[in-house]
């Protein structure tokens, strides 16, 4: 997903936000302001003058480009005037009135620096706020302003809001101020997005692009005044008349638009990155752990020129995406899908060669409650939902859509999830349908789970939202293919992978790592990666070298049956099960996802279930187990014995981390208690939940850590 953050700050205070200490200082940034303007001829000359006054202390270099869109006043005239004065001033003209989106976009393609920040010619913003941000777009992609006291008209904040409404109603928004002319880019992005709006639709085409294309999103509060020249035409009728039109006919194409369609750049694409500087020895990285985060790290480091070795127990490579076979076919043992903000594993599928298998579906989700399978998919399947009485339907319903404009989470992480949605969504709908499915993923510890893993899941299934619906990517023939690619890949970058083979210590010496013991013999080592279970890794370490934090951490395990069935359960994809009487919390029906012709004809289901170590679950016997569920399955939904063909049962002790309420202050860190230790598992992507994508984001970002780190430091070449 695009990640999004909140910096607040108060108003006059610009500096206090800033990723870095101390007051804003000129740094080597090179800035093109764009100031699109419609007869504004009485405020232009003050908002060049601005610009050029902020522009001038904080960059190396800058530009203003004044997009005039056909004004009827004096504003080309005297922009015109100016730019004969500076030449850092160029004007670009529009015959006729074509609107706010095509003058924006008018100004992104005349822009030719580095950076590119817009906001409006009517000086409502203070543009010394701009030293806030900048700093920040050394960290992220874009850095959206929001509006913390709007002092527009009333008429406008109205129609402003209804507009925010509709709009997160259709799509994922990473930021809450859409509309907020203050807003900072690195210009690259301008070359995948392909703006097509030309109206005051513009900005929120633009801001769901960018939530769908993964860049990173930072927002920041600005201060808003009141405007004192110039007339507005925000709340016009002929201005909103056309951003609907304009939202009906593009939201169409944004719908048709699936994730692995928008353009991604894959890394044979990317210039190539082998930071290894001349005449230094590359690096020798040991990565424990052939899951997705363990790949991740392993092959960008590859890329850049180390020397690694992936050292895997299994036989394969995988992790949890460990498959077997139906009908001829490759399936995991534990249910896999990605999102269509995934960009990270739609970009690793496409670099491998596998886009073309990459396919996206609707879903269908439901609730399993009061006897019986609610579709739970759209609004007005809520407001069929007769568990809950009408008024706790629409009150469910608005507290959602409240949730879902929720943007900082930190402060969610002592707050208990509970009581968070019973404050948004009221106390009947939390008994119903939240309390129990919290009990189903964490059992007995399901009170103290943070509101912080909440929001993540609220914000991972919005972003999934297309229109109405929601998008579920699966690789046609299995995640497998991808980790068969994957270890193609990787032994031809040079990395030695080692599957079937066990790690017996980390090798520590002097305050560093020097390597692993194996049971295929010793690896040495500048740098070690840990990518499996974090519960195990102490064991490997030598007494008294340890983080307390890995053992402040709990652990989930999963149960998951695989039926093959003759025929479907239902018609719903994933069914969230809030029945007591049921042993299981999820049934997800595979073959309602992708056909039952690619599995032989058979129906796929899974039924899953997650607890904790001091469980009854944990120690009994998986067949017997799953045997129990088939019985109770076929009795609650008048199944057949002969509908169930095959049954097969899969555990793991470790599938998720066990949050708590306090996560943050047990949140081990990516750097070890060694000298060339580094950490990286499912227990420190938080508030994010196990997904493929994040592990990904994990393995980048420990690669470029280790790169940092162990080529700063002396080391003994070989």
């Amino acid at each position: 997903m695009g990640t999004s953050e909140l910096a607040d700050r108060p108003a006059d205070d610009a500096a206090s936000t800033t990723p870095t200490d101390g007051p804003p200082r000129r740094r080597a940034w090179h800035l093109s302001i764009v100031l699109p303007a419609y007869n504004e001829e009485a405020n232009i000359i003050e908002a060049i003058r601005r610009s050029r006054s902020v522009a001038s202390r904080l960059c190396e270099d800058y530009e203003i480009i004044v997009v005039d869109d056909g004004s009827r006043d004096r504003t080309a005239e005297l922009v015109r005037s100016e730019a004969a004065r500076d030449e850092r001033v160029q004007l670009v003209t529009h015959d006729d009135n074509l609107g706010y989106g095509e003058a924006l976009r008018t100004g992104f393609r005349a822009a030719r620096l580095d950076l590119v920040f817009f906001t409006d010619a009517d000086n409502q913003f203070d543009l010394n706020e701009l030293a806030g941000f900048l700093p920040w777009i050394d960290k992220v992609d874009v850095v959206a302003g929001y509006r913390m006291n709007r002092k527009d008209r009333l008429i406008r904040r109205f129609f402003a809001r209804s507009w925010n409404l509709l709009v997160r109603s259709l799509f994922y928004v990473p930021v809450r101020d859409i509309d907020c002319a203050f807003k900072l880019f690195r210009r690259h992005l301008f070359d995948s997005l392909d703006l097509e709006s030309v109206g005051a639709m513009v900005n929120t085409e633009l801001m769901v692009k960018i939530g769908r294309s993964g860049a990173g999103v930072v927002e920041v509060g600005v201060t808003h005044y009141p405007r004192t020249a110039g007339a507005p035409r925000g709340a016009h009728p002929k201005v909103i008349l056309r951003a609907l039109l304009e939202l009906a006919r593009i939201s169409r194409r944004l719908q048709r638009i699936s994730a692995g369609q928008m353009p991604v750049q894959t890394r044979r694409d990317r210039p190539p990155e082998l930071r290894v500087p001349a005449g230094a020895t590359p690096a020798k990285v040991a990565v424990i752990g052939g899951g997705i985060a363990g790949c991740a790290t392993a092959l960008r480091l590859a890329e850049e020129g180390h020397a690694v070795t992936l050292v895997e127990r299994s036989q394969r490579l995988g992790g949890l995406l460990v498959s077997f076979s139906v009908g001829g076919t490759p399936i995991e043992c534990f249910y896999h899908h990605i999102f269509p903000h995934e960009n990270d594993i739609i970009d690793l599928i496409t670099s491998l060669g596998l886009a073309d298998r990459l396919e996206w579906h609707a879903s269908t989700t439901g609730v399993l409650t009061s006897g019986r399978i609610w579709p739970f998919t759209s609004p007005r399947d809520l407001l069929t939902f007769s568990p809950l009485p009408i008024l706790d339907r629409i009150k469910a319903g608005v507290g959602a859509l409240r949730m879902r404009r929720v943007m900082e989470w930190r402060s969610l992480d002592k707050v208990a999830a509970a009581d968070w949605l019973r404050s948004f969504c009221g106390e009947a709908a939390c008994r119903v349908l939240w309390e129990p499915l919290l009990e189903a993923k964490f059992g007995p510890s399901w009170s103290e789970v943070p509101a912080a893993w909440m929001w993540g899941r609220v914000h991972q299934r919005n972003a999934a939202r297309q229109g109405m619906g929601e998008k579920l990517g699966y690789l046609r023939g299995g995640f497998k293919a991808m980790f068969d690619a994957l270890d193609t890949e990787l032994r031809r970058l040079g990395v030695t992978v080692q599957t079937s083979t066990g790690v017996d210590r980390i090798v520590v010496e002097d305050g560093e790592v020097r390597g692993l013991e194996t049971s295929q013999g010793v690896v040495e080592a500048d740098a070690v990666v840990y990518a499996g279970a974090h519960s195990t890794l102490a064991k490997l370490l030598p007494d008294g070298v340890s983080d307390p934090r890995w053992g402040q951490i709990g652990s989930l395990g999963v149960l998951c049956v695989v039926l093959q069935l003759r025929r479907k359960v239902s018609d719903i994809y994933w069914t969230n099960v809030c029945d007591p009487t049921l042993p299981f919390g999820g049934m997800i029906e595979h073959t309602n996802l992708l056909p039952p012709s690619d599995y032989g004809d058979r129906h796929v289901v899974y039924l899953s279930r997650y607890y904790t170590s001091d469980e009854p679950i944990a120690q009994a016997d998986p067949s017997s187990e799953a045997e129990r569920w088939v019985g109770l399955l076929v009795d609650h939904f008048g199944l057949a014995r002969e509908d169930v063909l095959e049954v097969n049962a899969f555990r793991t002790p470790f599938a998720a981390p066990l949050v708590s309420l306090g996560y943050l202050d047990r949140l081990p860190p990516l750097e070890g208690p060694v000298s060339g230790l580094y950490v990286t598992t499912t227990a420190q992507i938080y508030p994010q939940d196990r997904g493929m994508d994040e592990g990904i984001k994990a393995g980048y970002r420990t690669a470029e850590v280790v790169r940092d780190t162990v080529l700063a430091r002396p080391r003994a070449l070989v």
